[in-house]
């Protein structure tokens, strides 16, 4: 039976560096086939403070609010 793979998406702070590091460690661990990192190019508070703060993060879509980024 076919079982499609889970994929898990990394969110990292930096363009270059951040995005290099994690494609390392997860070549390390062997894991690197099943994530995407993305890099959000801005501080990661950034997003908490849209996402959380006076805000309910359950009524958010994730996916639609870094595309909107």
């Amino acid at each position: 039976m076919y079982r499609k793979q889970a994929k898990i998406l990394m969110l990292v702070e930096g363009a270059k560096t951040d995005v290099k590091l994690m494609k390392h460690l997860l070549k390390v661990y062997g894991i690197s086939d099943r994530h995407e990192i993305v890099s959000y190019r801005t501080n990661i508070y950034t997003l908490y403070q849209e996402m959380f703060y006076e805000k309910d993060p359950d009524a958010m879509d994730l996916q639609q609010v870094l595309i909107a980024r």
